[in-house]
């Protein structure tokens, strides 16, 4: 939610290394959207709606996501619980980010994300990127490290494929990229479109929720 956070800049080098293949994306800032609590009375479903209707017509949606409390941010839910149900995800390819200032990384918080994301049916890009010790990873938006920018490649590169593919899924599933000190790192036709979860927004068709 906050401005300039890690979770955006991670996502915004994703969304250049997928528009340097012809990748159109959406960034969606759960900070710039209204929704409401699961289950409020009364509550204005505005941009719920407007939200389900983004989503629904993306070709692939990245989730990226700060480890929180050994887990990813509750900001991150409230979008996935705004998606109805069944959910709009169900049958989408979804793949996921997760940033932390730990040098463990943020394996758990990818890991329950990813454990939701395939209960309600989503469809999970192989490879999910974990970059630990984000707070050195930046010189602002500069992406300082080598390592993890290859590993943000190959991960768009997998997005847009799946897009390009007509949603189809990769059949050799690569390894999960960590980036950090102490653990080592881990062609879109005129219409793909991606989605994004996390705050921030670059541009050709990718949607993302913090």
């Amino acid at each position: 939610m906050r401005p300039d956070n890690y979770t955006a800049r991670a996502l915004a080098v994703l969304c250049e290394e997928l528009e340097a293949q012809g990748v159109a994306t959406d960034h969606v800032r759960p900070a710039e959207w209204a929704l409401p609590l699961p289950g409020a009375v009364g509550a204005d479903e505005t941009d719920a709606v407007r939200l389900r209707a983004l989503l629904r017509d993306a070709d692939a949606v990245v989730f990226g996501t700060p480890l929180y409390n050994g887990s990813y941010s509750s900001v991150t839910k409230l979008v996935i619980d705004s998606l109805g149900y069944p959910s709009v995800l169900a049958g989408r390819p979804v793949a996921l980010v997760g940033v932390a200032a730990s040098p463990m990384g943020a394996d758990r918080a990818l890991a329950h994300l990813e454990e939701v994301c395939r209960h309600i049916r989503c469809r999970i890009i192989p490879g999910p990127v974990s970059i630990a010790d984000v707070w050195n990873a930046f010189d602002g938006a500069v992406l300082q490290r080598p390592e993890v920018r290859e590993a943000l490649r190959s991960l768009a590169e997998r997005v847009a494929g799946v897009a390009g593919a007509g949603r189809s899924m990769p059949t050799t599933a690569p390894p999960a990229s960590r980036t950090g000190p102490p653990i080592s790192p881990g062609r879109a036709s005129r219409s793909n479109r991606l989605t994004f979860a996390s705050p921030l927004r670059p541009r050709r068709s990718a949607s993302r929720p913090n």
